[in-house]
């Protein structure tokens, strides 16, 4: 009978279902990482969204800056896929720095993405 390593047991413990999507929503190395798959026929395009909300002991604690980096893996098997990534912040923080043009970036997936950001909350 196979053993669960103590920390995958305890990742996979604390992993939860986002109800209306199906997401997978868990941590790991510090992060949260979100989990989804679709399928569709050669030819076809379809399109994801994820709206991710900073959690509300960021948003409520003293005026801070806070850095934040969003990694887009390139799943394997996928020939060509388009990422558009679109920060909006709230009107309450204020975006310091950030990789991004004008708060959005455009990329094919063909390798790994990293978007960081510097937020004043």
């Amino acid at each position: 009978q196979a053993q669960w390593d103590d920390k995958l047991r305890e990742e996979a413990e604390q992993t939860t279902v986002h109800p209306q999507s199906g997401t997978l929503v868990s941590a790991a190395f510090g992060k949260t990482v979100f989990g989804n798959w679709m399928q569709i026929g050669p030819g076809q395009t379809r399109t994801s969204t994820l709206v991710y909300r900073l959690p509300a002991s960021r948003t409520t604690s003293q005026t801070s800056s806070q850095s934040y980096t969003l990694l887009v893996q390139h799943p394997s098997g996928v020939v060509n896929r388009t990422t558009h990534v679109r920060v909006l912040s709230a009107a309450s923080s204020h975006i310091l720095w950030s990789t991004l043009e004008n708060g959005s970036a455009t990329f094919s997936d063909a390798v790994d993405h990293a978007v960081g950001l510097l937020i004043q909350l």
